[in-house]
């Protein structure tokens, strides 16, 4: 199934900033993030283990991994700590990818 991966971007941005793979409960932090921005969280499971989102390919077949979008989320105050409490959920397919 996969071990679940949770990225930091930009707002509107295309690159993860940070990676964060959540503990046990579920939870996960990034730490010293520049105030005064807004970032969106993405979450996926890494069936292939190679830490990043794959998005698939038509030959040979392989699905994109299973993932899902935080909206915006509010922006950062400097030397603050922000939390935010939502839950992203990310389906695993039953099948295992094929080799």
């Amino acid at each position: 199934t996969g071990t679940l991966v949770v990225e930091l971007f930009e707002a509107g941005g295309k690159t993860p900033l940070r990676t964060a793979v959540p503990d046990t409960s579920g939870l996960f932090l990034f730490r010293d993030l520049p105030g005064g921005r807004r970032y969106r969280v993405r979450a996926f499971a890494d069936r292939d283990g190679n830490g990043r989102w794959d998005g698939g390919r038509l030959r040979p077949y392989r699905p994109a991994e299973p993932a899902t979008w935080s909206d915006v989320l509010p922006a950062v105050r400097p030397r603050w700590e922000t939390i935010v409490d939502d839950t992203l959920r990310v389906r695993h397919p039953a099948a295992p990818l094929p080799r």
